[in-house]
């Protein structure tokens, strides 16, 4: 089984929606658009006084809203790229486990199976034949 199965359920769902979705909602979006909301205000907040200093063109204010969401683009890309390749790393280890695990059941089963044969061929030797009475 995969490590973690409930996160790799959810990331089954992720990729199901694909590539392009994640890298708008949490990319764009999520990381991108928040960081420069956040980065705005802050500077705004800095650049307007109540910080303590004035600048002179409070409106770069605006800046991080217009440059952000482009980090986030490729801060979805990096992500979708690292936990993508973890998923199919895990998952080929988890294939590779269960068709290990079916070889030694297999085997487990055949070696059961020349076991009883063995006592058998030993229990046919060992009884004499009604002939040797």
């Amino acid at each position: 089984m995969l490590e973690g199965m409930e996160s790799w359920v959810k990331w089954e769902r992720t990729r199901r929606n694909g590539r392009s979705r994640f890298l708008w909602i949490f990319g764009v979006l999520g990381f991108g658009m928040t960081t420069g909301i956040i980065g705005s205000v802050i500077m705004y907040l800095d650049m307007s006084g109540i910080m303590g200093r004035r600048h002179p063109v409070p409106e770069l204010a605006i800046l991080p809203l217009l440059v952000c969401p482009f980090g986030g683009y490729l801060w979805g890309v990096m992500m979708w790229h690292t936990v993508d390749s973890k998923y199919l790393s895990a998952r080929k280890k988890a294939e590779s486990e269960a068709r290990n695990q079916q070889a030694i059941e297999d085997l487990t089963q055949e070696v059961a199976e020349l076991r009883r044969e063995v006592r058998k061929s030993k229990d046919d030797r060992i009884k004499p034949s009604p002939n040797q009475l």
